[in-house]
């Protein structure tokens, strides 16, 4: 017995493209973590903090000379 059967994808692969004691191959968990992944950022993305630009247009103090 070198091969296993997907039950995801259903596809017969050799036993190297499942982890040890699972029935879903390396390929498929990559695809669902892919995905949920991509889905779970766009709900909590939290946007950088940008420093503060000081307005040029401000009047600025005269040094004494």
């Amino acid at each position: 017995m070198n091969t296993k059967d997907c039950k995801t994808c259903e596809q017969t692969k050799p036993i190297k493209a499942f982890e040890k004691n699972r029935r879903v191959c390396e390929k498929c968990r990559y695809q669902k973590r892919k995905t949920y992944m991509k889905e779970y950022y766009k709900k909590h993305y939290v946007r950088k903090r940008k420093p503060k630009v000081e307005k040029q247009n401000a009047p600025q103090k005269e040094q004494a000379e």
